[in-house]
């Protein structure tokens, strides 16, 4: 498997993240939003959101590192969509070990809400 984060494999652009936003998907988790809206794209695209609420830039920096790191080693956990992660206060106390077993909870069941509805 791919374990690189190429440019086209990332949602860059304020139109995508406002698509993603005004799909209605939506997963909750006690760290972190996760917003999806199936992509155009053959693969999974990842985008990050961590507000000042996070921390300073050191700490919010540190944040989307390890949720990117996440991405790139864990593609298989995601659906063929575009996502948008959105850290909420407290996501920078959570080690990488911590994020994973969040994340991987939160994606299996968008993954079987998914292909519960039509797989």
């Amino acid at each position: 498997m791919d374990t690189s984060f190429s440019r086209c494999e990332r949602v860059r652009k304020r139109r995508d993240y406002l698509r993603i936003a005004d799909s209605g998907h939506k997963r909750s988790t006690s760290h972190f939003i996760i917003l999806w809206q199936p992509g155009a794209c053959e693969h999974a695209r990842l985008g990050v959101t961590v507000s000042r609420k996070v921390g300073i830039a050191v700490v919010r920096n540190r944040v989307k590192r390890l949720l990117r790191e996440f991405f790139r080693l864990h593609k298989d956990l995601f659906i063929i969509a575009d996502f948008n992660i959105i850290g909420k206060r407290g996501a920078e106390r959570l080690s990488y070990q911590g994020i994973c077993r969040e994340l991987d909870k939160a994606l299996q069941s968008i993954r079987n809400q998914t292909c519960s509805s039509g797989c």
